[in-house]
């Protein structure tokens, strides 16, 4: 239990040595009832049962001229009607905690995430087939103001990945950048960063991952772009070949009216672990499918498109996005495309209705299976006053195989939670 805490102790410390600022607390007690027309997913002798899960949730926030925290947990626990599945008992979330030592010249952070992700993505995601992967990182950054307005930064982070799985590692990471500014809007930085990762698992190959970029940020009145391009080398040990290329980050946002926004993203990275598994706590009808349970470097490409558009009290969004995961060693090379929309509307001002849907095809090459995913969920969420929440909602997943198999499913979820809050007011 101390492990899977470790990174909110590790905040709840820091508050309780620093006594003279204020923090605004959340707390709240949940009860969610769940029915599951298929709960183990399988494609016949489906089971359906209820699930559930009572549980509490607390959050922290608070914005200072030398402090900031914002973070929120979800502790649950999973009680199955048909015992096909052991009552288990889950916490994720997320927190970060941002200390101003010396103003403008000297920062401590620390932050932790934990989120429940699939161990196999192309398996379905069940009890059997997930775990909780915490990280907890920590560490001071020292700030120069060299030339004007630029600033030079030399920066430690110390990373502490613990899982279920034999995953976990221990990883150092220095950083230098330098970052000129041009204006309040416009900058362009450099940064070099060399990390050493060592796994708990002996068998694995221990890394040393060193990464050089430059990025630039512009902020105008009605557009937002972040641009990176850099080199990546990863070095391996018990004599595996080493792995680099070219990288490249792109993030560009367009208010094209005052009621439209498009967004345009796109990424080529290499590394050990998906960028998913510090998601934190996942909404209904929500799951992450990334491959948790790999000590093995990759390469992600991917693109997305957005649009959003607002209606009164009305929001509708569509994006069609594609992700490529390369794995040098193991077979587990997939690529993913899809086409999502979503809907939302306030029919009142304590009253919220929520729609989406998201349909793809994820390829397993090496595995020579091709999956039709079918993914949406309707949910309605009502204050029914400043402490109470009470949310219904109804979820459906299919999946469907090219070959003949046993991953075919799909499963009708509907979903009944109510939420007091203890302290503060639910965000």
């Amino acid at each position: 239990m101390r492990n899977k805490i470790f990174g909110l102790s590790a905040l709840m410390g820091a508050l309780l040595a620093t006594p003279t600022w204020a923090v605004e607390w959340d707390l709240a007690v949940n009860y969610t009832a769940l029915h599951t027309t298929n709960t183990a997913r399988t494609t016949d002798n489906e089971i359906d049962e209820w699930i559930h899960q009572p549980g509490i949730s607390v959050g922290a926030e608070h914005d200072g001229p030398n402090l900031q925290l914002s973070g929120g947990y979800q502790f649950e626990r999973r009680i199955y009607e048909e015992d096909l599945f052991d009552d288990d008992s889950v916490t994720t979330g997320s927190a970060e905690l941002l200390w101003h030592v010396v103003p403008e010249r000297f920062d401590f952070v620390v932050r932790n995430s934990r989120t429940e992700s699939a161990r196999r993505s192309i398996e379905a995601i069940t009890q059997d087939n997930r775990q909780v992967v915490s990280t907890t990182e920590a560490g001071p950054t020292l700030r120069f103001r060299t030339r004007g307005n630029d600033e030079f930064q030399l920066s430690y982070l110390y990373t502490d990945v613990n899982a279920e799985t034999q995953t976990s590692s221990k990883r150092h990471t220095g950083t230098a950048r330098y970052i000129v500014a041009f204006s309040a809007t416009r900058s362009l930085t450099f940064e070099a960063s060399s990390s050493q990762v060592e796994f708990d698992n002996s068998a694995a190959p221990d890394l040393d991952i060193w990464i050089g970029s430059a990025t630039l940020a512009q902020t105008g009145s009605n557009t937002e772009l972040s641009l990176t391009g850099g080199y990546t080398s990863v070095s391996r040990s018990s004599g595996l070949d080493d792995v680099d290329g070219p990288i490249f980050d792109l993030d560009l946002t367009w208010q094209a009216s005052p009621n439209t926004v498009l967004g345009i993203s796109g990424s080529r990275r290499i590394d050990d672990r998906s960028s998913a598994l510090r998601a934190g706590t996942s909404d209904f009808g929500d799951s992450v499918d990334a491959n948790s349970d790999l000590n093995e470097v990759f390469t992600e490409t991917m693109a997305e498109i957005s649009l959003t558009r607002t209606f009164g009290r009305s929001r509708l969004g569509i994006r069609v996005f594609a992700v490529q995961e390369d794995y040098e060693d193991v077979l587990r090379d997939n690529d993913r495309t899809g086409v999502g929309l979503t809907f939302g509307r306030d029919l009142t001002p304590l009253t919220t209705l929520s729609a989406r849907i998201e349909v793809g095809t994820r390829e397993f090459d090496d595995e020579n299976e091709e999956l039709d995913e079918v993914r949406g969920n309707v949910q309605l969420v009502w204050r029914a006053g400043r402490r109470l929440t009470v949310s219904i909602g109804v979820a459906y997943e299919e999946r469907e195989a090219d070959t003949l198999g046993t991953r075919d499913y799909d499963e009708w979820l509907a979903r009944f939670g109510v939420s007091y809050a203890l302290l503060g007011s639910r965000r």
